[in-house]
């Protein structure tokens, strides 16, 4: 691992919260961004998104937002949710990421399991991106529904750093609801924390590295991604997951367009996907699993392993000098 990518895994180490160890990137000359199937982008550099982050943070204080309270994000990937994301544990409170409905035809029991998430977790309010911000209803006796965008429009004066504590609740994450209703999972600061800096140690990232990927943020490989990429400062390019559906070829040109950039900017260097690697600790669980399987279960257990790589190569690229 490089001196830089050592120094922020000690970062983050070090910090009391997630949004403290997200302000370690804030001095990187790269920006955030987020481009459609058309490769157009939008971004921000990382002052600008911390900015964002503390302003937005003061206008959810205004609106009662106590730490601790429950915040539930309704949204595609933007920098509108990136905002919304980090406002809400820079005023404390806890962010509870949900999933889109994947088809309109699913719409009637999408806003049933959307009403048993925010009542599950006891959200104080809703935010959602602006396009659904008069298409949900609002229920009696439910939280306040209000759009990302409002916390744009917050005046940058008067910012409070962020607020948390290593043991306090930092994130609600829901399960995949595969064999059972979908619950939440509590995460504390120190285990989010932990995530990011195994995955810092693994990748070896650096501020000069590119992060890509589809993934939608209430997955948690691609939150814990983004977040990672957040905290070393590094240059991200995220293309949200209906627009790579719509046009799978987005992601290639995404690709060719990041590393073009990289060469201009650095003389000619090459990227490459940096190969996935496991622990010793993640070899040991295997082997022993292995060992007491029979060789039907053994056979199965390789193919999951390798369809598990080809789809995170597809979906992320973590690309390295």
């Amino acid at each position: 691992m490089s001196a830089s990518g050592a120094a922020v895994v000690e970062a983050i180490h070090a910090a009391p919260s997630v949004p403290d160890a997200l302000r370690a990137g804030i001095n990187s000359p790269h920006r955030f961004i987020v481009v459609d199937r058309d490769v157009n982008e939008q971004s921000r550099s990382y002052s600008e998104l911390m900015d964002g982050a503390a302003a937005g943070a003061n206008m959810l204080r205004e609106r009662g937002i106590a730490p601790g309270d429950r915040v539930c994000l309704l949204s595609s990937t933007s920098l509108s949710m990136i905002n919304g994301l980090i406002a809400t544990w820079w005023a404390g409170a806890v962010p509870v990421i949900l999933a889109l409905p994947r088809r309109q035809s699913e719409l009637p029991e999408f806003l049933e399991d959307l009403r048993h998430r925010v009542t599950h977790v006891g959200a104080s309010l809703v935010m959602v991106m602006d396009q659904f911000a008069d298409a949900l209803p609002t229920e009696e006796n439910g939280p306040p529904v209000i759009p990302l965008g409002l916390l744009e429009s917050a005046p940058h004066e008067n910012l409070r750093a962020p607020t948390g504590r290593p043991d306090g609740l930092a994130y609600l994450q829901f399960t995949s609801g595969t064999t059972a209703r979908s619950r939440a999972v509590a995460l504390t600061h120190r285990q989010v924390l932990a995530q990011l800096s195994s995955m810092s140690m693994v990748t070896g990232g650096t501020i000069e590295d590119v992060v890509m990927h589809w993934l939608p943020l209430f997955h948690d490989m691609g939150l814990i991604l983004t977040l990672g990429a957040i905290a070393h400062g590094a240059r991200v390019a995220l293309l949200p997951p209906e627009e790579f559906l719509a046009r799978p070829g987005a992601w290639k040109l995404l690709w060719r367009q990041q590393r073009d950039l990289r060469r201009d900017v650095h003389g000619g260097t090459e990227l490459r996907l940096r190969p996935r690697r496991q622990g010793p600790a993640c070899k040991a669980a295997r082997a022993r699993t292995l060992a007491t399987a029979d060789s039907r279960k053994r056979r199965r257990a390789n193919r999951r392993r390798d369809d598990v790589r080809v789809r995170r190569c597809r979906r992320g690229l973590w690309l390295q000098a």
